[in-house]
């Protein structure tokens, strides 16, 4: 499947301001692949359903760094045409902003260039070839103190150029098929005068088309979709089945191998989902118990396919649902006492008034999430918790939010499935005592209180977990409970 060009912005720029907005580009549709190119010289927090694909610098002097930043829209539908998307910095500086989006998208792939601190006005963007009808984007900036225009590599045409006096940014696309790449040079030419000491930076995005190896849909009496699934390789596969007395009955992004089957919605099962030979996903029909049951282990695909891990939180007040960035989180899961979390969150003099504002109901939720080398990004929900406490701390340099709470104890499974089974990976320390077993080791994606805990071949019951997420590190403690 060909990608398609839908609609880009015109870059908006701010001088020295925290925000910058833009709306969304005509023509969207649901399915559609939107992201957002981001200049900025501070911490960046986005709207709510955006994720960061990658950053790189592109101009560093004694005080500032400006970073050219990847945004990807979570879920594109056709209502984000003419909505409004505002990004927010931390410190006033310089912000640009643009949007671009395209349809058919079955993989991202980003690569940068970067000439930094050198006296010059040309810069040769990472080069790519497609294997297959594909389309790239190039998206430059520059630091100038005066104006002027650009030059393109062949064939590719501008969808937005903001010219200012001290940041000009443009976007350009160009369609490419199998085995062609793309070549050439970015060029700034100055109004007068020569370059002197300018901040290059092009990041290439190369969008492939989408390859399904199947579609099924199944609309049913009372749901719809009762199944919709994309499978194929090299593409991410979705199944989904909508509860017929509730708006979801499961819904969840699986790599190739998957199979769906549904045979009928007052038939068991209604829909049959594997992915990788140990997963599957099982929703009864809708007259029965069970809406759905899953167990996905996908945490030797991320490791193998060179995924990079992060942490994120989402504030959830009602219906409003905040993403905030977080510098360190810590937290206690336990089957015999209360749970506890905390999280610090950095650089928050464009939020603190948000969060001053959150109602007693408030609570916050720690991810997980692990991005891909072509972008795509998966997240875990690792905790959450009531906020009982906020304190704000602020200094010359820094200024942050400690944000905490207790919630209720954890309640162990009341059924043994041995495919939950955790084998715990990246072990440091294995302590055992009148306390029981206690192992520090690498974070688990899935392990919980109450399930089985295997290390140095022994298995035990974890009583309880306590994460640490460190700036550069993090770790997690598995122990028993004393009897």
């Amino acid at each position: 499947m060909a990608v398609t060009w839908v609609d880009g912005t015109n870059f908006v720029y701010g001088s020295q301001d925290f925000t910058v907005s833009v709306t969304g580009p005509a023509g969207l549709a649901a399915g559609d692949e939107m992201l957002a190119f981001v200049m900025a010289g501070s911490t960046v927090t986005p709207p709510t359903g955006w994720t960061q694909i990658d950053s790189a610098p592109t101009f560093t002097n004694t005080t500032r760094t400006l970073r050219l930043t990847v945004w990807r829209k979570n879920a594109v539908s056709a209502a984000d045409s003419g909505a409004t998307f505002t990004f927010t910095q931390a410190t006033d500086f310089r912000l640009a902003l643009g949007l671009a989006a395209a349809r058919g998208v079955g993989g991202i792939a980003l690569s940068y260039a970067v000439v930094d601190n050198t006296a010059t006005q040309t810069i040769t963007p990472a080069s790519a070839t497609a294997t297959g009808d594909e389309l790239f984007l190039i998206v430059a900036a520059v630091i100038v103190t005066s104006g002027g225009n650009y030059t393109l590599p062949d064939g590719f045409s501008a969808w937005g150029f903001n010219d200012n006096s001290d940041l000009r940014i443009l976007g350009a696309r160009k369609a490419f098929s199998t085995g062609q790449s793309n070549t050439g040079s970015v060029s700034f030419p100055r109004q007068t005068g020569s370059p002197t000491n300018n901040g290059l930076g092009t990041v290439t995005v190369r969008f492939s088309g989408a390859t399904p190896g199947a579609i099924v849909s199944d609309p049913g009496p009372l749901r719809q979709p009762a199944v919709l699934s994309r499978l194929g390789a090299g593409v991410l596969a979705q199944a989904r089945a909508d509860s017929a007395l509730g708006p979801v009955g499961f819904l969840a992004n699986h790599f190739i191998r998957s199979t769906v089957s549904d045979p009928g919605p007052l038939r068991a099962p209604a829909a049959v989902a594997r992915t990788f030979p140990r997963s599957m996903m099982a929703a009864a029909s809708p007259l029965a118990m069970v809406s759905a049951r899953a167990f996905h282990d996908f945490t030797a695909q991320l490791e193998a396919a060179g995924a990079i891990t992060y942490y994120a939180c989402n504030l959830v007040d009602g219906s409003v649902v905040a993403r905030v960035p977080i510098s360190s989180w810590q937290g206690t899961l336990q089957t015999a006492g209360a749970a506890y979390l905390q999280a610090v969150i950095p650089a928050v003099a464009s939020t603190a008034a948000m969060i001053a504002a959150l109602s007693s109901g408030a609570v916050f939720v720690i991810y997980r999430g692990a991005r891909l080398p072509d972008g795509t990004a998966i997240e875990q929900e690792m905790a959450r918790s009531l906020i009982d406490t906020t304190q704000f701390d602020q200094g010359p340099q820094r200024y942050t939010c400690t944000i905490s709470g207790y919630s209720d104890a954890i309640a162990p499974p009341t059924s043994a499935y041995p495919a939950t089974d955790r084998t715990l990976r990246g072990v440091r320390s294995i302590s055992s005592g009148a306390g029981g077993v206690r192992v520090r080791c690498a974070v688990d994606w899935f392990l919980r209180p109450g399930q089985i805990a295997i290390a140095g071949g022994v298995p035990f019951v974890a009583g309880y977990l306590n994460y640490y997420a460190l700036t550069g590190d993090s770790y997690m403690d598995v122990g028993e409970s004393a009897a």
